[in-house]
């Protein structure tokens, strides 16, 4: 009898071993970063802009290259802190795609990059707000 109380202790320390290991997160430690940081590659061959308008679900496109250029340009070196809290919120109002050609760079909104939650951050918010509000204010 005592030989298998040991075994089963040994078995519930293992098993609590794994669910422990599991409940880790593998992802590193969070750092501030910028847009430019987290793209995947190069930002300046940003071709198209995806504007996803989270409240009405309306999309446009931006394509001209100089209005990337500069509009990129004005958040390439704000500075991103995450959240503490990585637990996210549901939902959006503004949603960007960058893309190359056909293939999708990057993905996000004010809140959130690549699945990391970031503090709000005035600059950053503020220019997404002016660029979807030019853009989906006209007819």
């Amino acid at each position: 009898m005592r030989r298998s109380g040991g075994f089963l202790l040994l078995f519930v320390c293992f098993l609590c071993a794994v669910f422990l290991q599991g409940c880790t997160s593998s992802r590193p430690a969070l750092q501030r970063t910028t847009l430019s940081e987290i793209y995947p590659g190069d930002i300046t061959k940003v071709d198209r802009v995806e504007l996803l308008d989270g409240t009405t679900g309306r999309t446009k496109w931006l394509d001209d290259p100089v209005e990337i250029r500069l509009w990129i340009g004005g958040l390439n070196d704000v500075v991103l802190i995450p959240e503490e809290n990585q637990e996210g919120s549901v939902g959006g109002m503004y949603v960007i795609g960058f893309y190359e050609g056909e293939d999708r760079k990057l993905w996000f909104s004010p809140q959130s990059i690549e699945d990391v939650y970031y503090e709000t951050n005035e600059l950053f918010t503020g220019q997404i707000q002016l660029l979807f509000e030019r853009e989906f204010s006209t007819p």
